[in-house]
C-alpha cells in the first residue's frame, strides 16, 4: 500500500491493462485490487479527503464499464453521493476538497481536482444509470469550474479564505478539466 489517491490510480492502471489485453489475469486483478482496498479501508469515508475518494469513485464506475459487475456501480454511487453531499454554494459552488473543515475556507478550499474528476465520474453514472440527476451534477460542476478557474486554457488550482484563487499548476488539474469536457461534448455534441 503506498497512500489511499494514489492506490486508486494505479487501480487505473491495472484496467487499463484489463482494456488492452483482455486476459483472465488483467481481470482478476480488477477484484483482487479492489478487495484490498476494502480491506485496507473498511469504511472509505473514514478518508478526510474529498478528492481522494472521487478518484476510487471514478476507478469503480469504470470497473463496471469493463467488467458489467454491478457490485463496482454500487460502490461508485454511494462514494460519489458521499462526495456531492459536500457541494454548496460558497465560492459560487463546487464541492469541498474536504470533508472536515467544510465552509471555513481558511482551512478548506475548493479545487479542480475535486471537481473536474467529480464532473467526469458524474457523466459515467449517468451514462450507466440514466439517472439525471447525475449529469445535471456534472454540468453544475464543470460550468462553475469554466466560469471560475479557467482562464484562458490555464487553470487556477483552488480557491480559498475569502474568495482567494490560487494559480498552482498540476497536470491533473489539465487532465481532469479536460476529461470533463469531453465527458459532456459526448453527451452533448456541444463545440465550447
Amino acid at each position: 500500500y503506498t497512500d489511499y489517491w494514489w492506490e486508486a490510480q494505479l487501480w487505473e492502471m491495472v484496467m487499463d491493462r484489463y482494456e488492452r489485453t483482455g486476459d483472465a489475469q488483467s481481470r482478476a486483478m480488477i477484484d483482487d485490487v479492489y478487495d484490498g482496498f476494502r480491506a485496507q479501508y473498511p469504511d472509505f469515508a473514514e478518508n478526510d479527503w474529498n478528492d481522494d475518494i472521487g478518484w476510487w469513485a471514478r476507478g469503480a464506475v469504470r470497473a463496471y464499464e469493463l467488467t458489467g459487475d454491478a457490485a463496482y456501480l454500487a460502490a461508485s454511487q454511494e462514494m460519489f453521493a458521499f462526495i456531492a453531499a459536500y457541494e454548496d454554494t460558497t465560492y459560487g459552488g463546487g464541492i469541498w476538497w474536504k470533508n472536515v473543515d467544510v465552509g471555513d475556507g481558511d482551512r478548506n478550499e475548493k479545487n479542480v481536482a475535486t471537481n473536474a474528476s467529480a464532473a467526469v465520474t458524474a457523466m459515467r453514472l449517468y451514462a450507466a444509470t440514466g439517472d439525471a440527476d447525475y449529469r445535471a451534477t456534472a454540468v453544475r460542476l464543470y460550468d462553475w469550474l469554466d466560469q471560475n478557474f479557467n482562464q484562458a486554457g490555464h487553470l487556477r488550482d483552488h480557491v480559498q479564505g475569502t474568495g482567494q484563487y490560487v494559480d498552482w499548476d498540476w497536470t491533473y488539474n489539465q487532465g481532469n478539466f479536460a476529461a470533463a469536457a469531453l465527458e459532456l461534448y459526448r453527451d452533448t455534441g456541444g463545440a465550447a
